[in-house]
């Protein structure tokens, strides 16, 4: 476990946080030159090489154009790495000492950060749901009348973790979604809405009836996902109470990103991110 006394002893000031990205995107650099020696660049957040070859560690990543200390950046990952019910930007606020507007871009830049856009594979649990802030519900009739958003989630067993916002839980976009993210001939287990059947030309399609009463069946079953789903609605319960249609997509990041990496090291797999 990757304690606080740990993060201190590793990341006590800037430099050491510039020299963790940088060996972490540029491990196997090599200059145009042939050289793979950098030196860093004085008062600034670069690294040069002898030919006059710069490179900034921090490129593409939520600090690209910070001004604040990237201490605090690191300290920020680590909270949200830690907690499975996430850090809200109220709560960073308090432990950083900026302002409100900061602490939230913080937060919505780093959950941005979280995305996982490869495909699954193998067996993976497929299932959707209807998810509400401000306040929280998230009962059926509200999907209706345009006050809930439809969410899938997707879960490898024993892997990764997604959650996506949908428009409606149609056909058309139930299949169009697994498609675009689940790699053709997988075994994908739903329950038995029936706007699931058409999977079955591009899958091996297996179902439970929960109406009936059937929760598992052989291997199948959405226990995971449902599991997946728990941590959402407690999450969006107790630290993110005011979630914005517009920003639903970057919480769920969030919590995809927190099952992921639940076998892991989590700060270490987040900085990997970066």
């Amino acid at each position: 476990m990757y304690t606080l006394k740990d993060f201190l002893r590793d990341y006590p000031d800037d430099i050491s946080c510039l020299e963790e990205i940088l060996r972490r995107k540029y491990s196997n650099w090599v200059c145009k030159c042939g050289r793979t020696k950098l030196y860093k660049v004085k008062s600034r957040p670069v690294y040069a090489c002898a030919c006059g070859k710069q490179i900034n560690p921090l490129s593409d990543t939520p600090m690209a154009s910070t001004k604040l200390p990237l201490t605090y950046w690191f300290f920020a990952l680590y909270l949200m790495s830690q907690s499975k019910h996430g850090v809200s930007a109220a709560e960073l606020q308090r432990h950083l000492g900026v302002k409100y507007k900061t602490a939230w871009r913080m937060c919505y830049q780093i959950r941005e950060s979280m995305q996982d856009k490869t495909k699954f594979s193998g067996a993976v649990e497929v299932d959707e749901t209807y998810v509400r802030a401000k306040p929280w519900r998230t009962t059926r009739p509200l999907a209706y009348n345009g006050r809930a958003r439809t969410v899938i989630g997707l879960v490898e067993r024993q892997g990764r973790a997604r959650a996506l916002v949908i428009p409606t839980n149609s056909r058309h976009f139930l299949t169009s979604t697994i498609r675009q993210n689940i790699v053709s001939g997988s075994d994908i287990y739903t329950d038995a809405f029936p706007a699931y059947t058409s999977i079955k030309k591009h899958y091996n399609h297996q179902t439970v009836n929960h109406s009936r009463g059937e929760w598992v069946r052989d291997n199948a079953h959405t226990q995971n996902v449902e599991n997946l789903w728990s941590g959402v609605k407690l999450g969006l319960q107790t630290t993110h109470k005011g979630v914005s249609p517009q920003y639903l997509q970057s919480y769920l990041n969030f919590y995809s990103w927190s099952y992921s990496s639940r076998f892991g090291e989590p700060f270490s797999e987040l900085l990997a991110k970066l």
